[in-house]
C-alpha cells in the first residue's frame, strides 16, 4: 500500500499542476500586448532561415548595423527560437516588421508590426506550455530542500505570483527564463547531478535572457561541492571543464551568429550592449529623471519595490497607455492578477522572504545535512540580488523575473519551518 502511495503521488502533482494550468493557458490572450512581443515574432524568421540558409545568419564585419544583427547581438536567441519552432509546427508565418517606438499604434499597425491574433497567440503558446514544467521543477526544488510540504509551498507561491501570471503569458524572454532558472535551481540541488548537465541548464538559461549570467558561477561552486566524497584533484578540474564546456556547447549552437567570426562577434557583441544600456539609461533620465537608477542602493531598492509592492506592470512606458487602457482594466479586474500586489501584502511577503533567509542562514550553521542546499540557495539569491544592485539601470518589471525562484523558495523555507514547529512540539 505503501509503494503504491509512493508511486501515486507524482501522479497526482503532475495532475494538480496541470489543472492549475488549464486557466493559465486559458487566458493567454487575455494578458494585454507588449510591443516587445513584436520583435521576438519578428526575430523568430531565424528559424526558417537557419534550415533554408544559415550562413545568412553569421556575423561578418561587414555587415553590423542591419536591425537583425542588432538583434541577435544584442538578445538571448531561445524565445525567439521557441516561437520560431511553434509557427513552423503550426504553419504561422513570422511577423514582417518590427514595432517602431517613436511611431503611433496605428502606424506600427498599418506597418505590420501588431501581431494578428492567431500569430499572438502562437507565439504566447510557444513559450507558455513552459509553465507546467517551471511548477514541476519548483516542486522539486523545494522537496529538495525540505521534503513535500517545501515542495507544495513552493509551488503554491509561484502559482498565485502576479507577476510570474503577466510576464510570463507573452511572447517575451520570461517564461523560458523562469523555467530555465527552476530546473538550474532544481538540478543545482541535486548532488549527483552530472556536472555536463548542469552547464547545459546554467548555458540555457544565459541563452533564455543573459541576466541569467549569475548562475555561471553559481553552477561551479554546485559540481565542485561535493560532501560524501573526497575526489582527487584532476576530477575537481573535470567536473569543472564538463560543466563550463557544456555551458560553451549550449551557447554556441543556439548562436549561430557566432559561427564564422567568434571572437570579433562576441566582441561587437558587449559593445552594442553596453551601447545599449547607456541609451536607454539616457533617454529614460531625460524622459522621467525620477525613475533613473543611479546607484547601487537606488537599484535595490526598486528592485525590492517591483518583486514585492509594485502593482503588475502591463508597460514599461506609458507610449501607449491612452489605447491600452481598457485591456489593463479589463486584466487587472481578475483579483488573482493582482493577489497580494499592496502595501500590506507585499510587507507580508518581504517578511516571509527576510525571516527564511534568516532560517536558511541558521541552518546552514547547525544543520550539516541541509547545509549544501541552504548555502547554494542563500548564495543564488545573492548573486541574482546583486546583479540587479550593480547592473540594471532601467526600472522595469519583467527585468526582476529571474529572482522569483529564489524568494518563493525563501519563503516557502520560512513557511515551512512555521509549520513543523507547532507539530514538533504536538
Amino acid at each position: 500500500m505503501g509503494m503504491n502511495k509512493k508511486k501515486l503521488l507524482p501522479l497526482l502533482t503532475a495532475g494538480i499542476i496541470l489543472l492549475i494550468c488549464i486557466p493559465y493557458w486559458a487566458g493567454t490572450l487575455g494578458v494585454p500586448f507588449h510591443p516587445d512581443e513584436s520583435a521576438q515574432l519578428y526575430m523568430s524568421a531565424d528559424v526558417e532561415l537557419l534550415f533554408e540558409n544559415p550562413t545568412d545568419l553569421f556575423w561578418t564585419p561587414a555587415e553590423t548595423s542591419g536591425l537583425r544583427e542588432q538583434y541577435r547581438l544584442l538578445d538571448a536567441p531561445l524565445t525567439r527560437t521557441l516561437i520560431g519552432l511553434g509557427r513552423v509546427l503550426s504553419n504561422t508565418t513570422a511577423l514582417p516588421a518590427d514595432w517602431v517606438w517613436s511611431a503611433s499604434w496605428e502606424e506600427n499597425s498599418g506597418n505590420g508590426a501588431l501581431p494578428d491574433r492567431r500569430l499572438l497567440a502562437v507565439g504566447r503558446l510557444s513559450v507558455a506550455w513552459l509553465f507546467p514544467l517551471t511548477l514541476w521543477f519548483t516542486y522539486e526544488a523545494g522537496k529538495s530542500l525540505g521534503g513535500k510540504r517545501l515542495g507544495c509551498l513552493a509551488l503554491v507561491l509561484m502559482t498565485i505570483n502576479a507577476l510570474v501570471l503577466l510576464h510570463t503569458r507573452r511572447a517575451m524572454a520570461e517564461s523560458a527564463l523562469l523555467f530555465c532558472v527552476a530546473l538550474f535551481i532544481w538540478l543545482a540541488l541535486r548532488e549527483k547531478t552530472p556536472a555536463w548537465l548542469l552547464g547545459l541548464a546554467a548555458g540555457l538559461a544565459f541563452c533564455a535572457k543573459h541576466s541569467a549570467v549569475t548562475l555561471l558561477p553559481l553552477g561551479l561552486v554546485a559540481v565542485l561541492w561535493v560532501r560524501h566524497s573526497q575526489l582527487h584533484w584532476t576530477r575537481y578540474l573535470l567536473r569543472a571543464g564538463a560543466y563550463l564546456l557544456a555551458f560553451g556547447l549550449v551557447y554556441g549552437l543556439l548562436n549561430p551568429w557566432l559561427w564564422q567570426y567568434p571572437v570579433q562577434a562576441t566582441q561587437a557583441a558587449l559593445t552594442a550592449r553596453q551601447e545599449l544600456a547607456a541609451r536607454q539609461t539616457a533617454e529614460m533620465r531625460a524622459a522621467n529623471a525620477d525613475q533613473a537608477l543611479d546607484t547601487p542602493g537606488e537599484r535595490l531598492v526598486g528592485a525590492l519595490a517591483q518583486v514585492y509592492f509594485a502593482p503588475p506592470a502591463i508597460w514599461d512606458v506609458g507610449n501607449y497607455a491612452e489605447v491600452q487602457q481598457s485591456d489593463a482594466d479589463h486584466y487587472l479586474a481578475n483579483p488573482l492578477h493582482q493577489l497580494l500586489r499592496s502595501f500590506g501584502g507585499g510587507g507580508i511577503l518581504l517578511a516571509l522572504t527576510l525571516v527564511g533567509i534568516a532560517l536558511a542562514v541558521r541552518g546552514v550553521i547547525k544543520e550539516p545535512t541541509e547545509r549544501r542546499g541552504l548555502a547554494l540557495l542563500l548564495l543564488g539569491f545573492g548573486l541574482q540580488l546583486g546583479f540587479q544592485a550593480g547592473f540594471v539601470t532601467l526600472p522595469f518589471q519583467r527585468y526582476v523575473i529571474p529572482l522569483l525562484p529564489w524568494i518563493g523558495l525563501l519563503m516557502g523555507y520560512a513557511l515551512h519551518k512555521a509549520i513543523r514547529l507547532p507539530m514538533k512540539r504536538k
